[in-house]
């Protein structure tokens, strides 16, 4: 069984022996001076220093969207010590009650939870 696999491991050695060849081979670059390129250069080096500022600021702002993100989700709740001392504020609230037909059923106790999504609303409200 071992001797199987060892044509096919030379076989696979003979196969990178090109590869190796090219990548030993490859001719180096040659740098060549000439006008347009060292305008090119020159040019980059006076907006590296804009180019760093606007991808600083870029980081900067997308960084504050994921923070802003994740305080949004994490569903904050601030109390202001103004608004607490000057006792009771506006508070509009918001009850949406479920009126389809899943909410006609009937239970062992004979009340349909859309009776028991009233109650509680109107126990929210204080009426």
């Amino acid at each position: 069984m071992g001797f199987l696999n060892l044509p096919l491991m030379w076989l696979g050695l003979a196969g990178s022996i090109p590869i190796l060849i090219h990548l030993f081979n490859r001719q180096r670059y040659k740098r060549t001076r000439w006008a347009a390129m060292e305008w090119l250069l020159a040019a980059m080096k006076r907006t590296r220093r804009r180019m760093q500022l606007e991808n600083l600021i870029l980081l900067l702002i997308r960084v504050a969207v994921l923070v802003l993100l994740a305080a949004a989700l994490a569903r904050p709740y601030v109390q202001s010590a103004l608004a607490g001392g000057l006792g009771d504020s506006n508070t509009h609230v918001v009850i949406v009650l479920d009126v389809s037909y899943s909410m006609d059923y009937r239970g062992p106790d004979r009340t349909t939870p859309l009776e028991k999504a009233r109650t509680i609303a109107l126990g929210i409200l204080g009426t």
